[in-house]
């Protein structure tokens, strides 16, 4: 149960990371992507 647990932190560190990673790219110059409204990824996380 405790490495089933420490697991859906490592997923969420991941979804956190790749959230990071598009917004940082978001922001480049010349990168043609506008920041979503809302403010939410278009990618969600699943939940099990």
């Amino acid at each position: 149960m405790l490495e089933a647990a420490e697991a859906l932190e490592f997923e969420r560190a991941a979804m956190l990371r790749d959230q990071l990673f598009e917004l940082k790219n978001a922001l480049k110059p010349g990168s043609g992507r506008a920041l979503i409204p809302s403010g939410r990824s278009r990618l969600k996380a699943s939940r099990h």
